[in-house]
């Protein structure tokens, strides 16, 4: 059986806390009982990336060679599936797919799945997403793909409610994971609620470190379990 498992590779760096996360939720959602049952996994935590943020809205550097680095390093070691710890970077993934021979998984065309399935009374769903994200329009096409509407933060509103307790100096990129980043995006999710959405998404892989599926009065969907549910699935399946 350990034969046919397949090789993960995983792109983080953006941030690391987010990798590190990631790769925690992988380890602890594998059903093992010994070292040898975890899955084989290649982890580049890319700390070069730029911020893909400024990139998408024209005020930073492309952070396509640096993505297209780490895929290209992941496919010169054999793995055979990728998956990327930072939602924002799916913007690029029509440009990163023809680099690498290994299938990079969708996780916006996933979560959108898994929000149908599981929600299927669903109607509006709360992204909270970087500016990045929401404005590259990636979660809205998957998000539509399956009859579901989106209830985001624009302008202002977003600044205050997720760049700032996200990117701050104070905030979780930084490494705080509680207190005021913990508290306002928390508040930013009810917020959604608020204004209509019955789910919400953590559309970022920052915000399952600080929001939890008890902090808001509707269910939380959080993309990092949704991938790395998807990713233990598709890795330890046999081939074909």
């Amino acid at each position: 059986m350990h034969d046919n498992r397949k090789l993960l590779g995983i792109i983080g760096g953006m941030g690391s806390v987010a990798a590190a996360h990631f790769f925690q939720r992988l380890v602890a959602r594998t059903p093992a009982d010994r070292d040898q049952d975890f899955l084989e996994v290649v982890l580049h935590n890319n700390n070069h990336v730029p911020d893909r943020t400024a990139a998408l809205l024209g005020q930073g550097d492309d952070p396509r060679p640096e993505l297209l680095r780490s895929c290209r390093l992941l496919d010169s070691v054999g793995v055979d599936l990728i998956v990327i710890a930072c939602m924002t970077s799916h913007a690029f993934l029509t440009d990163l797919q023809p680099a690498t021979r290994a299938p990079i998984l969708d996780a916006m065309a996933e979560t959108a799945r898994s929000c149908r399935q599981q929600f299927p009374q669903s109607r509006r769903v709360g992204v909270l997403a970087t500016t990045g994200t929401l404005t590259s329009g990636v979660f809205h096409q998957a998000l539509a793909a399956e009859d579901l509407d989106v209830v985001a933060f624009e302008g202002a509103e977003q600044q205050y409610h997720f760049m700032d307790p996200v990117y701050a100096d104070w905030g979780v990129k930084a490494g705080h994971t509680d207190g005021p980043p913990r508290d306002r995006l928390v508040a930013a999710g009810r917020e959604l609620v608020a204004r209509g959405a019955d789910l919400v998404i953590a559309g970022c892989t920052e915000v399952p470190v600080v929001v939890k599926p008890e902090d808001l009065p509707v269910p939380l969907v959080d993309v990092t379990e949704v991938i790395v549910g998807r990713a233990i699935e598709l890795c330890s399946a046999p081939d074909g």
